[in-house]
Parts: C-alpha cells; structure tokens; sequence
C-alpha cells in the first residue's frame, strides 16, 4: 500500500506544473483522460514487489510513460486533451524521496515561525489509506487530516484514500498540513482535546492557516502555487460540507477573523477575496 501511494504522489510530483490544467480534465468525461488516469493507477501499482522504494518509483515512471503513449496515441485529440502531452515530457529528474514527506516539512518549517517555543519536538507525520472517500457524496479531494496526541508525542495524519489520489488531491495536500500544523498540533501538545465543533479552532485559526498557505505557496512549491492556490479555495467549499458538525463552527471563526482582520487593519490596506456569505468559506487572495 505504501509503494502504491508513494509511487502515484512522486508522480505527480514531477508534473506538478502541469496539475493545473490535468485536474481541470479529470470531470470532462472524455475517454483520453480515463486512460490516463487508470494508468496512473496501474503504474502507481506497479513498484508493489520492488526492492526499494526508488526503484518502485523509476519502476511506475517508466510504466506511466508506456500507458501516456498509449492512451494520447489517438489520432484525434481535443485542444484542450493535447495538454496531456506535456505530462509525458516531464522528467523524473530532482524528484523527492518521499513527496508526502516533502510537502509537511516544507509546512512544518512555516508553522514554527509563528509558534517558536511553543512548537513540539517530538511530531511526527503518519499517512493512513483509507478503504474509501472520506466525505460522501465524493468530491474531487480524497484526502482529510487528523492531529492526535499519542505517549511518544503528537502525531499529524494524512488520510488519503489511494484511488483518488490524482492532481486535485495532490494539489492541497499542503492545505491539510496547514490545517493540521495551524490549527491543532501545538493545543494537542499542551494536552487539549482536538474539539471539531470549536468555532476557534475550526474556524478562526483555520482562516488564518489558509491565509499563510496561501501565502506560502508561491515561495515553497512554486510549479504548483497556481493551481494549489485555487484548488485550495475550492477545498475549503467542501473540506467541511453543510450539516457536518464543524459546519457552523467554521462559519462563525471565519466571520470572526474577517471582522477582526477589518478592525485592525487600516482603511483601504484591506483586500479580501473572501466572500462574507454563510456559503462555504473560500481562503482570501
């Protein structure tokens, strides 16, 4: 299961310039597309026997390759399906070891900034699969978070249901982190109970860890930062869907932090992308 999920998030990871445009294709319902997605899944699938985990990564390249050739071999493709060309381009070369890996530190060295002393020593990174969707009816992300606090110190989950791993879900798995690392690890280490019906903690502070993911981004995974930053705002519609416990909770941090933001903030320096509806929340710009 790990060289499954490993294999498919490295990639990923290479064409992460190119996720943008792949994951605006993935509901178009055209064949090509299907194609290529299942042979990121058979080639993600590939590298389960293999001795390490780089050769189960070199071992789905190489596969994928095969599969893009074949799927994008059809005489007539769409303008938009010729996009699919560039994945077959991409060049495994400066991939990360572990992409999961990657994506947390680069949070985790962001978060500290703001918590200093207050962050733990002792946090650790579990990726859990999941049998299925976390939310249902499914959306485009198939991934969700947990922070938990453990004897051997705090633990951040990335649960991810491994068939939807594709570039929407690879797209905010930094908005996760964030969620996580913001909003839950450092009350987790002090001893407080995750509570996800806390209109501080769900909403206020995940406001805020939207905003610095956002912000991080461009300077972090700049290939991506584009679609990342509009996949995130995307996300944070569904991440939480209406009737969920967190729902209200959310709805009522995030009013908070704009109306908070509003006070302290000079007239005109000001400029949200943040809607004030009671729809679901999408970060600012």
């Amino acid at each position: 299961m790990w060289r499954g999920l490993l294999s498919r998030a490295a990639l990923l990871e290479v064409r992460a310039q190119h996720l943008g445009a792949f994951s605006s294709l993935v509901d178009s319902g055209s064949v090509v597309v299907r194609k290529v997605l299942d042979g990121l899944h058979l080639s993600a699938a590939s590298g389960g026997e293999a001795v390490s985990d780089a050769k189960a990564i070199a071992l789905a390249e190489h596969c994928w390759q095969r599969e893009l050739g074949r799927a994008l071999a059809t005489p007539r493709l769409t303008n938009h399906e010729t996009n699919l060309q560039r994945l077959s381009a991409s060049s495994p070369n400066g991939a990360s070891a572990d992409p999961f890996a990657a994506l947390y530190q680069g949070v985790v060295d962001r978060v500290v900034t703001l918590y200093g002393g207050l962050w733990p020593d002792d946090l650790r990174l579990d990726l859990v699969p999941l049998e299925d969707h976390p939310r249902s009816p499914a959306d485009a992300y198939a991934l969700s978070g947990q922070t938990t606090s453990t004897p051997k110190g705090v633990v951040v989950e990335l649960q991810v249901h491994p068939d939807g791993l594709g570039p929407a879900t690879f797209l905010v798995i930094p908005v996760v982190f964030a969620h996580e690392c913001v909003c839950h690890v450092v009350p987790c280490a002090a001893g407080q109970l995750v509570n996800d019906e806390s209109a501080f903690a769900e909403g206020l502070m995940d406001w805020a860890s939207l905003h610095h993911v956002r912000r991080w981004l461009p300077q972090l995974w700049p290939a991506m930062a584009g679609a990342a930053r509009s996949h995130a705002k995307l996300f944070s519609a569904v991440a939480v869907p209406k009737g969920h416990r967190s729902y209200s909770p959310r709805i009522v941090g995030w009013q908070a932090a704009e109306e908070l933001v509003s006070q302290l903030t000079p007239p005109g320096a000001w400029r949200s992308g943040c809607p004030r509806a009671l729809s679901p929340p999408s970060p600012c710009a």
